[in-house]
């Protein structure tokens, strides 16, 4: 009974010491195998950089072969293709009782205006009234068309505390006789 845990144990070992053999690794490369694989890698990124530079060099002699007029031409006849195909139009900005900015064919357009209140208290001595400048009430608005038909209107009023909307609505406007305003 005592023979079986020694044969297992001398097994054991055998397999152990054996195993080293069975599971060799293989030799690590010499260092003139291993100077050999490093010359072929250098020699590599040698011709990728040559390469490289070569690509670089015909990059640099396209740059300058581009004309400044040529580009300004090309941009020009692309604009008047989508002018004459109608998808560019005209823009125009000024005055006209409102600021406004829009389209040359009135299909948009926007403006800005407002209505304020002032309040000025001026003395000729400043003994003891001061002189004072209040803007009481200012109720800035934006209002437009959209594609025509859309027109809107969006008014603040900015003397609250809360900087309510005044004024907000979108009217359809589509015939003359005929709208519908939200």
């Amino acid at each position: 009974m005592r023979t079986a845990p020694l044969v297992f144990t001398l097994v054991t070992a055998l397999i152990l010491a054996a195993g080293g053999w069975v599971f060799a690794q293989e030799t690590p490369p010499t260092v003139e195998d291993r100077l050999r694989e490093l010359e072929r890698l250098v020699r590599d990124q040698q011709r990728t950089i040559a390469d490289q530079g070569a690509t670089i060099q015909t990059l640099r002699e396209r740059q300058g072969e581009v004309d400044p007029a040529r580009i300004d031409a090309a941009v020009d006849k692309y604009l008047e293709e989508k002018k004459k195909k109608g998808e560019l139009t005209d823009w125009k900005a000024g005055y006209d009782g409102k600021f406004f900015m829009g389209s040359t064919d009135d299909k948009f357009r926007l403006e800005i205006a407002g209505y304020g209140q002032a309040d000025s208290r001026w003395f000729p001595t400043s003994y003891p009234p001061t002189n004072t400048f209040f803007l009481n009430e200012w109720r800035p608005s934006i209002q437009g068309k959209l594609w025509k038909y859309h027109e809107f209107r969006v008014q603040f009023e900015l003397n609250t505390a809360t900087n309510n909307i005044r004024d907000a609505w979108l009217n359809f406007h589509y015939i003359d006789e005929l709208q519908f305003k939200v």
